[in-house]
């Protein structure tokens, strides 16, 4: 009898729990549903995971896919890729319905025993101006990838949209022509793809562009910054180093972050906007920087700049970004620098 009353008992329980998993038939489920197609990847940037989102078994292509933390992040597709290892958890929301969480865990990429001996970062150059009305959406979107990826992203603000913006420099508009770009918000990773990106969802098209510098463009140099603010000017040397010697290029930017002036979003003025990774002045001679001739390998050379500083420029919020390019007109490395203070090389851990 006792036997009869706990297999009973066990059924009744299966079916209460079965009760609380959230079917359909209940009403508890979201009619929401997200899957990816794997859990694991690896964190170098280029492994990514793909999701599938439905509303009651039918497909959704344009429901949102958030990355749940403190804040939460909102994809910019239906892909994920990172460059740093942890666990990540994600949700679909779509016409006020949210579905179950998944996990996708990202493990440490191992070391390639090769000739890439400093850490490569990638540059995403984006074009922008204080009237642009969409600007500010694809900057949301390049700020969340550079969120996800860390450590592999410098990004620039190059302002050229309208002739009233205080922020413009004429680099803006050498990059608008050379690559091929029609319209603003646009993007230029690497100072490599043309047609660089057009429209104010450059999310994809600068996860794809920088898998594509990560695989296909290892760095064969690094750079070093050392830098100080002194007597209303802005002193400082850059080091660049190649491991296997040949010409390169030095591109040289004045950034600032912080920059609290009008900004139109979406047809309305944002008095209080703020404006970051801000290109202040191009320091080099031209946006393919000055030619450092032929390194030989293992050989550091520098060059010293001394910079006024602009009254209009906050000393606190200014910082140095340096890239070399390589024989192909490609940015192959990049350091960014505070203004005060010293930046050096930063080799990939098998070489430390």
């Amino acid at each position: 009898m006792k036997k009869i009353f706990y297999i009973l008992a066990c059924t009744l329980f299966a079916g209460f729990a079965a009760g609380c998993s959230g079917s359909e038939e209940n009403g508890t489920a979201s009619k929401l549903t997200l899957n990816v197609d794997k859990t694991s990847i690896t964190a170098d940037g280029a492994d990514k995971c793909v999701f599938t989102v439905k509303m009651e078994g039918e497909a959704v292509e344009d429901a949102a896919i958030w990355q749940i933390g403190t804040p939460d992040l909102k994809l910019g597709g239906y892909e994920f890729t990172t460059t740093t290892a942890g666990s990540y958890t994600f949700e679909a929301r779509y016409n006020g319905e949210t579905s179950e969480r998944v996990t996708v865990h990202a493990t440490e990429p191992e070391v390639p025993a090769g000739p890439e001996k400093y850490y490569r970062k990638v540059v995403v150059m984006k074009l922008t101006g204080t009237g642009c009305s969409f600007c500010p959406a694809a900057d949301l979107q390049l700020v969340s990838l550079v969120e996800r990826n860390p450590d592999r992203f410098v990004l620039m603000s190059m302002h050229g949209y309208n002739s009233d913006d205080p922020m413009n420099v004429d680099c803006a508009q050498t990059l608008y022509s050379r690559f091929g770009i029609t319209a603003y918000p646009g993007a230029v990773v690497d100072l490599r793809t043309r047609p660089g990106y057009s429209g104010s969802s450059p999310y994809s098209f600068c996860t794809k562009e920088m898998k594509e510098s990560l695989a296909n463009y290892p760095a064969t140099c690094g750079l070093r910054v050392d830098s100080k603010i002194a007597d209303g000017k802005l002193d400082f040397t850059v080091g660049v180093t190649s491991n296997t010697g040949g010409n390169y290029r030095l591109g040289v930017f004045v950034m600032e972050d912080g920059i609290i002036y009008p900004q139109t979003v979406n047809g309305i003025t944002q008095e209080d906007y703020k404006h970051d990774h801000t290109v202040r002045q191009m320091v080099s001679k031209t946006l393919d920087g000055d030619s450092l001739g032929k390194l030989e390998a293992d050989k550091e050379v520098t060059r010293t700049f001394s910079v006024e500083l602009n009254k209009d420029w906050n000393a606190e919020n200014l910082y140095i970004v340096a890239f070399a390019q390589d024989a192909f007109g490609y940015i192959n490395n990049v350091v960014e620098c505070d203004a005060n203070g010293t930046a050096d090389y930063r080799l990939n851990e098998s070489n430390e």
